[in-house]
């Protein structure tokens, strides 16, 4: 994903470690957790998404076009069928993707808009398949091994949708170690999940897993988020505005969410802010190369 935005293998690089030593991947990574899997999906989505954007849709076969966009789809139902927080980053997609028509569109002189809006009416119709039906199948496909162990009946599949929904949009329950979306990129209270006292173990020493973001990371890309909008918006780099299109869609949802949520429910926003931190590196580095000796 970084290769793609960064066009350097140094900043693919550097964003793989830092990636690597961000202690809420590392954690939820290896309790297993679904989160890690929609973690997985979302780098995919926008990664194909970011192909798409660089695609000239006025000169690339409509094949050419159609190709990241329906790899973008399947990632996307996947990453949904593993948990729903990977929907909120379909906000983002739609977003990325009708203002790149706009875009387009507003660039193109008049005399060549029309066989544009025809192929954009192709597209849009492909993309009703490549990001309505397609996710949908496979969102369904995953009550499968439920359905046929169990013997229930793929009725019951759209009351599973309304339980589900009933149960996050009504729990009414307190945790020691639930937070606030605001308080998430402070670090303000970690999960602690398990701990095995000294008494109870072999080796004699006690044993304790919890989830916390890295604080040299989330901390520092709080600077660093503040410098790709400002920097972002002075120097009109699209490469800023689609990390924060990618880091809004799947954290303000969380504003208007009601229940108790806890700091791993922002682990979907941790792949874009190391991205954040890697771009205003990148960044730096092209205007020091720039300034005259």
């Amino acid at each position: 994903f970084a290769k793609m935005l960064f066009k350097k293998s140094k900043y693919a690089a550097i964003s793989a470690i830092l990636f690597a030593v961000d202690f809420m991947h590392y954690t939820q990574s290896r309790i297993a957790t679904i989160d890690t899997y929609a973690v997985f999906f979302l780098i995919l989505m926008y990664g194909c998404m970011a192909v798409f954007l660089d695609t000239d849709l006025k000169t690339a076969t409509l094949r050419q076009i159609c190709l990241p966009l329906f790899f973008c789809g399947v990632f996307f139902g996947l990453g949904a069928a593993a948990k729903w927080t990977a929907l909120y980053g379909g906000l983002g997609l739609a977003f990325l993707f009708f203002y790149r028509l706009f875009r387009t569109a507003n660039q193109t002189p008049k005399a060549e808009r029309p066989a544009l809006l025809r192929r954009y009416r192709a597209l849009i119709l492909w993309c009703c398949l490549f990001f309505l039906i397609i996710p949908a199948c496979l969102y369904s496909a995953a009550y499968l091994p439920v359905f046929t162990v169990t013997g229930h009946s793929y009725r019951e599949f759209f009351s599973y949708q309304a339980k589900m929904y009933s149960y996050h949009a009504t729990l009414d329950a307190t945790h020691t170690f639930s937070s606030a979306w605001y308080e998430w990129p402070i670090l303000k209270r970690p999960v602690w999940y398990h701990i095995t006292w000294a008494e109870n173990t072999a080796d004699g020493l006690t044993h304790s897993i919890s989830a916390l973001g890295n604080p040299i990371i989330w901390w520092g890309s709080i600077a660093t988020m503040l410098l790709s909008a400002v920097w972002g918006l002075l120097y009109r780099d699209r490469r800023a505005a689609f990390l924060w299109v990618g880091y809004l869609s799947v954290y303000l949802p969380w504003v208007g969410v009601t229940r108790i949520a806890f700091l791993y429910h922002y682990y979907t926003a941790v792949p874009f802010l190391i991205l954040s931190m890697v771009w205003v590196l990148s960044f730096t580095h092209q205007q020091i190369r720039q300034k005259p000796k």
